[in-house]
């Protein structure tokens, strides 16, 4: 089992000492979105603000990342997302029956990968898309950050995507999914119904939510990269930095 992020020392452990082990996970995947946004400057993208062709339904996050959402919420928001989050149960949706990392160690296992149900019935455009812009895009999840294009959507029909990009992408999602090993991934309505009210977000924070018999799966810990072959060289100076991330 690999554990990715380095550990503070001197001044920085002190500090590390006066903070729970679930804020420094928060820290940490902040800590993970600037590194990626970083990543992204030395690559062409077409994507602006009002951009919204490729904001589904099909968005899918961990529960550290919805948390972390949830959080820059005010008062209001939270209420008013919460009745959507509730109005949005029957809606039909795409609800994943893997996750990234359990998809690599079969992978590694030398086993079949699972195939996920087809992406016809994607809940259509995303429910809290306002206008075209999204009201808590500073908080988005990964999932939206990484959808990134070199063309611009509306005009083709679908994303570019640069093959290496789509390999980072897939490291990003392993670690984000292995310091939240307490949680679940899944849908974002499903992850933001399991997070609804303070009392779910308290048990989860203290590891006490359980995921039996809810669309969510249970996270598990990064084993074996999914790098192909081709990108290796690129991409172990952007692994090794996610390895580095120090609170």
């Amino acid at each position: 089992m690999v554990f990715p992020f380095g550990q503070a020392t001197g001044a920085a452990g002190k500090r590390t000492m006066n903070m729970t082990v679930f804020e420094i996970r928060r820290h940490t995947l902040r800590r993970i979105y600037a590194l990626y946004e970083e990543f992204l400057t030395g690559h062409s993208i077409a994507c602006v603000k009002g951009c919204a062709h490729c904001c589904t339904g099909r968005v899918t996050l961990t529960t550290l990342e919805a948390y972390e959402l949830i959080s820059n919420w005010e008062s209001a928001q939270r209420a008013a997302y919460g009745h959507t989050v509730k109005d949005l149960q029957n809606r039909p949706r795409f609800q994943p029956r893997f996750t990234t990392n359990q998809i690599a160690g079969l992978c590694a296992q030398g086993r079949q990968c699972p195939e996920e149900p087809p992406p016809a019935d994607d809940g259509g455009v995303c429910a809290f898309l306002s206008a075209g812009q999204c009201p808590f895009y500073p908080a988005r999840p990964f999932a939206c950050r990484c959808m990134v294009s070199q063309s611009v959507c509306r005009t083709g029909g679908s994303a570019l995507v640069d093959p290496l990009i789509l390999s980072a992408n897939t490291v990003f999602m392993q670690f984000i999914e292995h310091i939240d090993l307490i949680g679940a991934s899944g849908n974002l309505i499903d992850v933001l119904a399991a997070l609804a009210t303070d009392a779910d977000r308290s048990a989860y924070t203290h590891g006490a939510l359980t995921w039996e018999n809810t669309p969510l799966i249970a996270n598990q810990p990064l084993k074996t990269l999914m790098i192909p072959p081709e990108h290796r060289n690129a991409l172990m100076p952007l692994v090794q930095q996610i390895q580095q991330i120090r609170v």
